[in-house]
C-alpha cells in the first residue's frame, strides 16, 4: 500500500480486458489485474487500505518527532552509524562476468528495483549465475522481505540504539557480544578492528534490544558480519531480523530449538530420498546431527567464504528449502564413501574433506568443487522432491518431539543436580518437577495478562544462564503459595508460607528455583528432628519473621511504632494449669503452664494485670539462689562448651548465680525453679551425645529467639501437631510441658539481664538525683510492650531442640517421614 501511487479502472479492447484494474507504483512502473467479477468493490477496498496506511504513516512521523525531541540531549547516534556497506571500504574482486552484469541491468530496468520488483524465472536463473557486488545487498533485502520491513519502520534502528545508550538495556547480551565480536570473520580485514567491529556491535546490540527473549546467541555474529559486507548497518539489521524471525525461526536461542527441529526434518528427507544412506547414518548415530553446523551458520562456517555467499544468494530467494537440498546433494556426492565408512569418525572426515574443496572458482579437470555446479546439481536432483510447505509440515511434526526431548533431558539434569543436596528420591523429584511444570503452564494466562499490562520498554532481558539448570519453571510467590500448602503433611496457614518464601528468597528477587522448593520439602518430609525443628526455628526469626506479621494480633496505631494495646503473658500462653505429675506436692515438682493453642496470641482490648503463675519466674527484684540449686544445675549438659561463660548470654541450661524474683508468700521461687530445672535436666540426659554434638556444630550462628517469636513458633507446633494427631493425647501434653520449661528458661535468661540492669540502676541512683532514672523493675511481666522494648528474653535453637528431643512423643513426631508420592497423588485427586 505504501508503494501505490494510483489505482484506476482499466479497459483494453485490443487485449480483451474489460473489468481490469491498473495500479501505478511510485517508481512509475505499473501492472494490470483483470477478470474481476466485482471490480468496484476491489477498488474501494484498496482505497480503504491506502487510507489506513496514510494514517499509520502520520502516527509514525509524530512518534519519530517525539523520540527525537526527548533524546535531543544525547549524542547523535546517527553520526556513528556507518552509512555504507563495508565492501565499499574493503573492496572484493568482481566475481561475475560482464555478460552476467549486463543481464542483471536489463532485468532491473524491465522489472524494477526495490520492494515492488517482480519475482520471475529470469531472476532465479541470474541468481544461479551469481549477483554483481553492487546489487547483492539490494537483492538480499528484497528477497528476504527486509526492504519492505525497513520501509515500514523508519528510524527504528536508530531508536533502538538510543534506548541502549540512555538506559543500558542489555548488559548480559553486551557481555556475550563483546566476547564474540573478534571471532566473526577474523580473516577479513574489516573485522580485525575499526569500522567492522563497531558496526557489528551496534547491529547485534540493536537486535538484542528489539528481541530480549533471544538477546544474542552464538552464530549471529558470523551471519551479521557477512550481512554488513554488502549492506549498511540499518539494512544489515533488518536482514538479520528476517533471518532470525522468519527464515530460520527459533534457530537463534539458548536451546537452538529450530536447528534441532530441522535436523529431524533433514533426517526424514534423507530417509525419503536416500534410504540406503539413511540406514548407514542411523547405524553410525549421525542421522540427527550431521547437518547441524551447516544449518546454524547457513554454511558460512563450513565452506569457503566466496562459495558460501553464493548459497546465501539463493537462500534469500528460496528460503530454508535451499539449505536442505544443498545438504542432500553433499551427502549424495559422498554416499559411496559414507556407506563404506567403518565408524562415524571416518564418515565425518569424508564430509570435512569434501567441504574444504568447495570453491567459487570454476577450473576444468580440477579436484576442486565449483559451488555453481553443486547448486545446479542440487536443483536437478532434489529441486522438485519437496517444497517449503512440505518442510513446514515436517517442522510441525518434529517440533513437539524436540521440545519434549529437551524437557526430558533438562528434567534429568535438574533431578541429578538437585538430588545431591536434597533428601527426596529421584521418583519424588520427577513427580514434583512435573507438578510444578503443570501448575506453571496452567497459570500462564494470568502471567501473560500481567506481561501485556507492562510497557514494551519495561520488558526484562533474557536472564543469565543458570549453571545449576533450575529450569524455566521458577516459582514466584503466587505459584509457591499455591503449591506448597498442598504438599505439606499438615494443614498450613498463609503466614507460614510467607515465612518460608522469605527464608528461601535470600537474594530478595521474588523468584524461587526448583532446587529451593525441593530442599525445603526434603527437610520437612524426610529430615531428622534436629533438621526439621531448626528449619521451623529459622522461619520464626528474621529475615523470615517480620513484626508486620502480627498486625492482626497487635493493634499498632498509625502514628506510632509502639503497640497501642498491651497483652499479658497469661493471655498469650493460656491459663495456668497444674500438671498431673505435680498435683500431689508442690515441694516435689513445679507447677507447669500448659500452652493452649486456642488461646495463643489472642488480643486483649485493655491492659489487664496478671496473676503470675506459680511456676513462672518473674523479673522484678533480685533474690539469692541457694547452693542446692547451683549443685543441681551444675550437672546439666552445656551445649556451647567452646564459648566463654558470660552473664549476659544463656548458652547452657544452668541458672546464673542470682535470679530475680517477685513471689507471693504462699511458695518459694527457689523451690519452684529448682524443681523445674531438675526436671528439665533429667530429661536432657536422654538426649544422646551424638545429637548434641551435631546440634552444637551446625547451628552456632543462629541468633536467639525472643518471646514473641517463641510464642509464634510454639503456636505453629500446636497447629501441625493438631493437624495430624488431633488435640487429644499425650503429645499435646508433652508439647505443653516442653513449652512451659522453655518459657521458664527464657525468663531465667531474662532475670540475668534484669539483675544487671538493677545493679546499674543502683549505681545510677547513687550518682544521679532521685527520679532521674527509669525504674525498670516495675515493668510488668509478659506485657507485649515490654517484649517489644526489651531484648533480654531469649532462647537459642540448641535449647529448643534439646528440650523437644527430651520428650519421647515429640521426638517421635518430628522423626516421622512422609512420602511425597502419596501427597502428590492426593494433590492430583483433589484437582480431578
Amino acid at each position: 500500500m505504501k508503494e501505490l501511487k494510483n489505482v484506476e479502472e482499466y479497459k483494453s479492447w485490443d487485449d480483451g480486458i474489460r473489468n481490469g484494474i491498473k495500479i501505478t507504483l511510485n517508481d512509475e512502473n505499473s501492472f494490470i489485474l483483470s477478470a474481476f467479477t466485482d471490480r468496484n468493490t476491489v477498488i474501494k477496498r484498496i482505497e480503504w487500505f491506502r487510507t489506513q496506511q496514510t494514517a499509520r504513516q502520520f502516527v509514525q512521523k509524530s512518534d519519530s518527532k517525539t523520540r527525537s525531541s526527548s533524546s535531543s540531549s544525547l549524542p547523535s547516534i546517527a553520526e556513528k552509524i556507518n552509512p555504507e556497506p563495508l565492501c565499499s571500504q574493503f573492496p572484493f574482486a568482481q566475481n561475475t562476468t560482464e555478460k552476467v552484469k549486463k543481464r542483471w541491468e536489463r532485468l532491473l530496468k524491465e522489472y524494477g528495483h526495490g520492494i515492488s520488483m517482480y519475482r520471475t524465472i529470469e531472476l532465479h536463473r541470474l541468481l544461479l549465475e551469481g549477483i554483481p557486488l553492487e546489487y547483492r545487498g539490494e537483492i538480499w533485502r528484497i528477497c528476504a522481505g527486509a526492504a519492505a520491513e525497513m520501509a515500514l519502520n523508519p528510524g527504528e534502528y536508530e531508536a533502538l540504539l538510543k534506548r541502549n545508550s540512555s538506559q543500558d538495556r542489555c548488559p548480559i547480551a553486551m557481555e556475550e557480544i563483546e566476547r564474540d565480536l573478534h571471532r566473526s570473520l577474523p580473516e577479513h580485514p574489516a573485522f580485525q578492528g575499526g569500522p567492522g567491529i563497531d558496526s557489528l556491535r551496534r547491529v547485534l546490540t540493536a537486535y538484542a534490544i528489539r528481541n530480549p527473549n533471544i538477546g544474542y546467541c552464538q552464530a549471529m555474529n558470523i551471519v551479521g558480519s557477512v550481512l554488513l559486507l554488502f549492506n549498511n548497518e540499518e539494512q544489515a539489521f533488518w536482514v538479520l531480523v528476517a533471518i532470525c524471525e522468519r527464515l530460520l525461526p527459533d534457530y537463534y536461542n539458548t536451546k537452538v530449538v529450530g536447528a534441532l527441529v530441522d535436523q529431524g526434518v533433514f533426517s526424514d528427507l534423507v530417509e525419503r530420498n536416500l534410504p540406503e544412506l539413511h540406514s548407514k547414518l542411523t547405524e553410525l548415530g549421525l542421522h540427527d546431527m550431521i547437518a547441524l553446523s551447516w544449518f546454524l551458520t547457513i554454511f558460512l562456517n563450513s565452506i569457503k567464504f566466496d562459495a558460501a555467499v553464493r548459497i546465501l544468494d539463493l537462500f534469500f530467494f528460496d528460503g530454508a528449502k535451499l539449505m536442505f537440498q544443498i545438504a542432500l546433494e553433499m551427502l549424495k556426492e559422498n554416499s559411496d564413501q559414507i556407506v563404506s565408512a567403518k565408524d562415524e569418525g571416518e564418515a565425518l572426515i569424508t564430509l570435512s574433506r569434501y567441504t574444504e574443496r568447495i570453491t567459487n572458482t570454476h577450473v576444468e579437470n580440477s579436484t576442486e568443487i565449483f559451488i555453481g555446479n553443486l547448486i545446479s546439481n542440487s536443483y536437478r536432483d532434489f529441486g522438485d522432491s519437496f517444497t517449503n510447505e512440505d518442510i513446514e509440515k515436517l517442522r510441525l511434526k518434529h517440533r513437539l518431539k524436540v521440545v519434549q526431548n529437551l524437557e526430558d533431558s533438562q528434567m534429568r539434569s535438574i533431578i541429578k543436580s538437585v538430588g545431591r543436596d536434597c533428601k527426596l528420591d529421584p521418583t519424588e523429584l520427577e513427580l514434583l518437577y512435573n507438578l510444578v511444570k503443570e501448575e506453571h503452564l496452567l497459570s500462564w494466562p494470568s502471567r501473560l495478562a500481567h506481561i501485556n499490562h507492562k510497557s514494551i520498554g519495561s520488558q526484562e532481558e533474557r536472564p543469565r544462564f543458570d549453571p545449576c539448570m533450575h529450569s524455566q519453571y521458577r516459582l514466584d510467590f503466587d505459584l509457591f503459595a499455591q503449591v506448597l500448602p498442598r504438599l505439606l503433611p499438615w494443614p498450613s496457614n498463609e503466614i507460614f508460607v510467607v515465612r518460608c518464601f522469605r527464608l528461601l528468597d535470600v537474594n530478595e528477587t521474588g523468584i524461587l528455583t526448583f532446587r529451593d522448593l525441593s530442599c525445603l520439602l526434603g527437610s520437612i518430609l524426610k529430615g531428622d528432628p534436629i533438621e526439621k525443628v531448626t528449619l521451623f526455628y529459622k522461619c520464626h526469626i528474621p529475615p523470615a519473621f517480620n513484626m508486620s506479621d502480627l498486625e492482626d494480633v497487635i493493634d499498632l496505631p498509625k502514628d506510632s511504632d509502639e503497640p497501642e494495646l498491651a497483652m499479658e503473658a497469661s493471655h498469650l500462653l493460656g491459663s495456668a494449669k497444674t500438671s498431673p505429675k505435680s498435683s500431689s506436692s508442690r515441694s516435689n515438682s513445679s507447677s507447669l503452664i500448659e500452652i493452649q493453642p486456642e488461646t495463643l496470641l489472642t488480643t486483649n482490648e485493655a491492659e489487664i494485670d496478671i496473676d503470675v503463675p506459680e511456676s513462672m519466674p518473674c523479673s522484678s527484684r533480685a533474690t539469692e539462689v541457694g547452693s542446692p540449686l547451683m549443685s543441681e544445675s551444675s550437672s546439666m549438659v552445656r551445649l556451647n562448651s567452646d564459648k566463654p561463660s558470660s552473664p549476659l548470654h544463656s548458652d547452657d541450661f544452668s541458672l546464673p548465680e542470682k535470679a530475680a524474683s517477685e513471689i507471693s508468700d504462699s511458695f518459694s521461687l527457689v523451690e519452684e525453679a529448682n524443681d523445674a530445672l531438675k526436671t528439665l535436666a533429667e530429661k536432657m540426659q536422654s538426649v544422646t551425645l551424638q545429637e548434641l554434638q551435631k546440634l552444637n556444630l551446625n547451628e552456632k550462628t543462629l541468633p536467639s529467639i525472643n518471646q514473641i517469636q517463641f510464642i509464634q513458633l510454639w503456636k505453629f507446633f500446636y497447629d501441625i501437631v493438631g493437624g495430624i494427631k488431633g488435640e487429644d493425647g499425650p503429645i499435646y501434653h508433652s508439647l505443653a510441658v516442653a513449652g512451659t520449661l522453655l518459657f521458664q528458661l527464657g525468663e531465667a535468661h531474662k532475670s540475668v539481664e534484669t539483675e544487671l540492669a538493677n545493679a546499674m540502676q543502683n549505681v545510677d541512683a547513687a550518682v544521679k538525683p532521685e527520679g532521674s532514672s527509669i525504674d525498670k523493675s516495675k515493668t510488668r511481666v509478659g506485657d507485649i510492650r515490654s517484649c517489644l522494648q526489651e531484648n533480654n528474653w531469649g532462647l537459642n535453637v540448641q535449647q529448643i531442640i534439646a528440650t523437644i528431643l527430651a520428650e519421647s512423643s515429640l521426638a517421635e513426631f518430628f522423626e516421622t517421614k512422609y512420602s511425597l508420592v502419596e501427597i502428590i497423588q492426593k494433590y492430583r485427586n483433589s484437582n480431578s
